[in-house]
């Protein structure tokens, strides 16, 4: 769930989540982007949990 295209394959593709903002390599999923969809789909807000925890950790762990 580092990349953005995995998490792209698995919200669009796989789980079929409808979203409005497209960029050049295919949906967005930025921050405001998953913000949006947390309202409606849990795993968005997971997602934006793991990249703030993963940020700590590569900041104040490693």
């Amino acid at each position: 769930m580092n990349s953005a295209k995995q998490v792209q394959e698995i919200l669009f593709e796989k789980l079929k989540i409808p979203t409005s903002k497209k960029i050049k390599t295919g949906f967005s999923v930025d921050n405001e982007a998953l913000s949006f969809i947390a309202k409606d789909y849990a795993i968005a807000s997971l997602i934006l949990d793991y990249r703030g925890l993963q940020k700590l950790q590569s900041t104040y762990v490693q």
